[in-house]
Parts: structure tokens; C-alpha cells; sequence
């Protein structure tokens, strides 16, 4: 194969575009993609199925941010884990499956589902947009994953004082 050398860019010369898309799916997935947090890319295992199927019913087949449902989006949206099932795999207390609970999971299309996976949503805002209760916090020392934002601070709101105080 001859390219010239205006052909020739970056570290990989491929003789195809089908190459190069294949060279791309294999170098850039799990490990090998810059995005990559760890974490599996198999089956999440016993009670997924079950709740992101509740999930989705809960949430009307519709992302619940922008309201696109599945005829816009051509099949149902992305059930997404608000506390990342990464975070409950790596705890020493909890376990995969405790990541699978209604309240820790939100239907949101492909759009907005790349979006929350960059942070672009507050774990509170994404239960709030799906109608999730809050919950209050255990007490600190079992607190787990689901109770903390990301930052080390717990979701408990602050009470208003009481009238008079």
C-alpha cells in the first residue's frame, strides 16, 4: 500500500476507515478509553433487570430532564445509577446489588445520560427531576455510598429552626 505523506497522520497509519473503526472500538473501550473510571462492563448482576424496568415505568419511558421518550429517542432511554455502582463496588460494607435500588437509579436519554456521567447534574436534581423522596442520612458511621454527594458532604438539608427560636 502506497499513502503519501500528507496521508500519513498521528502515531497509527491504517489502510482503511473500517480499519480504523475497528482499531478505535478495540483501543478505546473499558481500560484503554480516557474516561475510564474502573469498574466493570459485564452484567450488573442479580435486581438490575427488575429495577431498571421499574424505573423506567415509573419514570413514563421518558428522560427526566429534557421529557424525551422512547418514540423520540427510537427505544427506551438509559436507566441511569445516580450513586455509581463503582462506588458500592469498591465500599468494603456494601455490595453491587445494593446499588440496584429505585431510588438510586433515573431513565434519561442517551443526551443527557452522556451529561450526567460528566457531572453536569447534582445527584439531588436528578431525584428531584424523578420524583425520588428525599431520605435522610444514617447516622455517620453506616452511612454508605448513596449517602454522600461526591464531595465528602452528606445530602442532609439543614432544618430551619423552629418558629420562635
Amino acid at each position: 500500500m502506497e499513502r503519501y505523506p500528507s496521508q500519513v497522520q498521528g502515531e497509527v497509519t491504517l489502510c482503511s476507515r473500517d480499519c480504523h473503526s475497528e482499531w478505535l472500538s478495540d483501543g478505546f473501550t473499558g481500560d484503554g478509553h480516557p474516561n475510564w473510571r474502573g469498574g466493570g462492563i459485564d452484567d450488573y448482576g442479580p435486581g438490575w433487570n427488575a429495577v431498571r424496568e421499574r424505573a423506567l415505568d415509573r419514570d413514563g419511558n421518558a428522560c427526566v430532564v429534557c421529557g424525551d421518550d422512547a418514540d423520540d429517542i427510537g427505544r427506551n432511554p438509559d436507566v441511569h445509577h445516580v450513586v455509581p455502582v463503582r462506588l458500592f463496588a469498591a465500599s468494603p460494607v456494601l455490595a453491587v446489588r445494593d446499588a440496584h435500588t429505585l431510588d438510586n437509579v433515573v431513565s434519561l436519554c442517551p443526551a443527557c445520560h452522556r451529561r450526567a456521567e460528566f457531572g453536569q447534574f447534582s445527584r439531588a436534581e436528578l431525584r428531584w427531576r424523578a420524583g425520588i423522596a428525599f431520605r435522610q442520612p444514617r447516622a455517620a458511621s453506616a452511612c454508605g455510598p448513596a449517602d454522600f454527594d461526591g464531595q465528602g458532604s452528606s445530602r442532609a438539608v439543614p432544618r430551619s429552626p423552629a418558629p420562635g427560636a
